[in-house]
């Protein structure tokens, strides 16, 4: 199982950059690539296990209504620099097993139940100092950094900082599959590209844990901060994702 490593790394500050490049590689951050006939689609992934990698459902509906039909993902982890030429440490690998939650309704709106699972063929990713899974948090987890901390931080790409940023906490009431965020200023926003990445903290035990995910960016461009953003809640989801995970293997 993945609990003797997941989230075992402290102190990754950067964030995939095009062009700019990080100081190191965040190792759950996986860059998923949709391919379909003329479609392209970039988003991110949750790494939770040397196979499974958490993103947003709604990718796969954006410019298509036909959802996971004929669809290619293209999955990148080890990358920090996405300006320069692959290195050999970083991995690539392809699937078509994506699984939707079965409650997600693309042509609503407010995305809800905004989560997906995609399995990678074979043994998965390698995984490495540049390629490890994040704890998946439950609600535990969530009311202790809730309680903990002011604010999450956001592992994601692409963006012109480099520093790991951090937004707030709100106390908006929302959907039981949401939590709520308050951003101040950009740069301090989910960027383009950031649809599908963790909402992340450290829990009491010193490690990482996921628990929440970027909902939907679609501007091209960073947006302004000083807004409410919906986050999805993965913890709301710990028992889905864990019944359609299991076991989630890290070690050969």
């Amino acid at each position: 199982m993945c609990d003797d490593v997941c989230g075992s790394l402290a102190g990754y500050t950067g964030r995939i950059s095009n062009p700019t490049q990080a100081a190191t590689t965040i190792p759950w951050v996986v860059v998923v690539d949709i391919l379909r006939d003329n479609l392209y689609i970039r988003a991110s992934g949750i790494l939770i296990s040397r196979k499974h990698i958490l993103t947003a459902a709604y990718i796969f509906y954006q410019g298509s209504p036909t959802g996971t039909d004929n669809v290619v993902v293209r999955l990148t982890a080890g990358e920090y620099d996405l300006s320069e030429p692959e290195s050999p440490a970083v991995q690539v690998l392809y699937t078509s097993d994506v699984l939707i939650n079965e409650n997600f309704d693309a042509s609503m709106s407010e995305l809800d139940y905004n989560i997906a699972i995609l399995t990678l063929p074979g043994d998965g990713f390698t995984l490495n100092s540049r390629v490890l899974p994040i704890c998946l948090g439950n609600s535990t987890v969530m009311d202790y950094i809730k309680t903990t901390y002011s604010a999450v931080k956001l592992s994601g790409y692409p963006a012109t900082n480099m520093s790991t940023i951090s937004i707030n906490f709100c106390n908006f009431l929302l959907a039981d599959y949401f939590f709520c965020l308050f951003t101040l200023a950009a740069p301090d926003t989910p960027c383009y590209g950031d649809t599908g990445s963790a909402y992340y903290e450290t829990y009491s035990d010193g490690r990482i844990y996921a628990v929440g995910m970027v909902t939907a960016i679609t501007q091209t461009v960073c947006p302004v901060g000083g807004f409410v953003i919906p986050a999805t809640d993965i913890c709301y989801f710990y028992d889905w994702i864990n019944e359609n995970t299991s076991p989630r293997h890290c070690n050969p």
